[in-house]
């Protein structure tokens, strides 16, 4: 019995390394079997360029199922068939990856590729990308992109192919698993290990590290935990694990944190954006303690003179400045301490800071940033729109109110706020009314 297994996935990013979309039909000798598509939900970010090309969301399968649950029930097909697609070995090679990231074991399979099969056919057009086939030899293509049209529409160009090659067996190659290289992305993995980089050094700043800035390097490594498939990471994460096990930060770990932070910071974020990550990491192992000592701002201001380049850029002027009056005197008041940690923590969290009374939306301008728990950013702006609020796209001088998802988004440049909430701190700093609010908040009313 010849057993086929046709297949395509779509993918959430451009490193080609998670599936979003994946469909497969399912032959014996020629008669179709089983077909099926499913939505996964990916557990990594969309980009802007794969949501261009297929038009499938974050929100979209927010909810689907994760891809180990799908390919459960599928992998015997590959194990059995021979697997035809339509540049067969890319999307093999996406599946390679996925397969490393969740610790899938694989051998090989035998695959065909209608693109290099298509050549057989007469007057084959010099591009042979499915949807100009397609046209061509008058193949449906519903909508191209969607992974059960081009699984269908490969199908059909596979079973033209076959009328022409005589002897189409001839044609199948072996794909080896475990030869696709996982990599990370180099512009999220630069901005965590600027942001770890600057943890540590606040947290050794005072030459002790306690049990709650333990606690903080753990937290930093749970929400990093995902990440520890790639190589970088791995590394990193030894480096973590041995402080945590030593409840010390030595001058080695730090050096090689900071050097490989340097290494990776990627070309996404500017060295601005980048510094003022360091800056928020410092400050956050500052805070893990409750505690902020003369040591420690010795250390913070120090580095803040460092990086004087840095001036005009929000917040390192006002985090400066307050620095400046308070180590004067070469002391940290009680009342000085506490000023401080509200200007610290107005940087690292500010929706912790925020304004907590009822905001009425009746008359009011309303942007929107990040993902929300309770709905997509259309059914939010809907539900505002309905409390009398004005829905805008952008913070400007117009904007009355910022509300901030509860989900907030990977590809914030500050981790748990962008560049919405960034602006709209500095427009209250300079007086300007504007009211930042969590999503939570809405719910309340």
């Amino acid at each position: 019995m010849n057993k086929t297994l046709f297949f395509d996935v779509e993918t959430n990013n451009q490193r080609n390394d998670r599936i979003c979309q994946l469909a497969v039909i399912y032959e014996e000798d020629g008669k179709e079997v089983f077909a099926d598509s499913w939505y996964i939900n990916p557990q990594s970010p969309f980009s802007e360029r794969t949501i261009a090309v297929h038009g499938i969301t974050e929100d979209m399968v927010k909810d689907a199922p994760i891809f180990p649950d799908v390919f459960q029930k599928i992998r015997p097909l590959f194990e059995t068939s021979l697997v035809v697609g339509h540049n067969t070995r890319f999307d093999l090679n996406v599946l390679d990856k996925v397969l490393q990231y969740y610790d899938i074991q694989m051998d090989a399979v035998s695959y065909a590729d209608t693109m290099t099969l298509a050549s057989w056919l007469p007057g084959c057009p010099d591009s042979r990308k499915l949807n100009e086939l397609c046209g061509y030899y008058g193949i449906s293509l519903d909508q191209h992109h969607d992974a059960m049209c081009d699984t269908r529409a490969c199908c059909d160009l596979y079973h033209l192919a076959e009328k022409y090659i005589p002897d189409i067996s001839s044609q199948e190659e072996t794909y080896w698993f475990g030869t696709a290289r996982l990599k990370a992305d180099e512009n999220e993995l630069g901005k965590a290990l600027f942001d770890l980089d600057g943890i540590l050094f606040g947290i050794s700043s005072d030459g002790n590290v306690d049990s709650s800035e333990l606690q903080a390097i753990r937290r930093w490594r749970e929400d990093h935990e995902h990440q520890k498939k790639y190589e970088v990471f791995k590394e990193v994460l030894l480096i973590v694990d041995h402080i945590l096990e030593t409840e010390s930060v030595a001058e080695w770990a730090l050096l090689m944190i900071h050097k490989m932070a340097c290494e990776h910071k990627g070309k996404k974020y500017a060295d601005t954006t980048i510094a003022l990550n360091t800056l928020k990491g410092m400050i956050n192992g500052i805070l893990a303690d409750s505690e902020i000592g003369e040591d420690e701002m010795i250390s913070l201001r120090t580095w803040m003179h460092e990086n004087e380049s840095l001036r005009g850029n929000y917040p390192f002027d006002g985090i400066f400045e307050a620095i400046e009056k308070v180590m004067s005197d070469g002391k940290v008041t009680e009342d000085e301490e506490k000023n401080l940690k509200e200007i610290f923590q107005r940087f690292t969290d500010p929706l912790s800071v925020t304004q907590k009374d009822s905001v009425s939306f009746e008359g009011k301008t309303v942007c929107l940033s990040g993902n929300f728990v309770n709905g997509s950013k259309a059914e939010i702006e809907k539900l505002i729109t309905e409390m009398g609020g004005i829905p805008v796209n952008s913070v400007t001088k117009k904007t009355d109110v910022l509300v901030v998802g509860g989900e907030g988004n990977s590809q914030w440049a500050y981790g748990n706020y962008g560049s919405k909430v960034k602006k709209a701190l500095q427009m209250q700093e300079s007086g300007h009314p504007i009211v930042i609010l969590g999503e939570s908040e809405i719910f309340k009313k």
